[in-house]
């Protein structure tokens, strides 16, 4: 169901695994990241970011966006353009199964 909303959404969207493991990105997340699916699925997000300021902010906000609250959010300018990168967890409380992103432009 989480790749079909991806599949379908405008928003870039990141699926992650409990590891947080890429299991699956949206053309849109690809084109706002540069993080590619067909190269980097199975592989932690922080490590296949090209940009060690992202890869820091997806650390903090996967550890703020714990089971049963509506997760946590930033703002993160890519090349220029400002986005606010929201993410909410699936799972019980303490023990997170997976991580949906989603990056939503910011309307000048």
């Amino acid at each position: 169901p989480l790749r079909t909303i991806g599949l379908n959404s405008k928003n870039g969207i990141a699926v992650l695994d409990e590891e947080r493991k890429i299991l699956f990105i949206n053309a849109v997340f690809e084109e706002i990241t540069g993080v590619r699916n067909d190269s980097s699925e199975g592989q932690p997000l922080t490590a296949v970011s090209r940009d060690q300021a992202f890869s820091s902010l997806v650390g903090d906000l996967c550890e703020r966006a714990a089971p049963g609250t509506e997760g946590a959010s930033e703002e993160f300018d890519f090349q220029g353009i400002i986005f606010q990168v929201q993410v909410v967890s699936f799972g019980t409380f303490g023990d997170p199964k997976c991580f949906l992103f989603n990056l939503v432009r910011k309307e000048e």
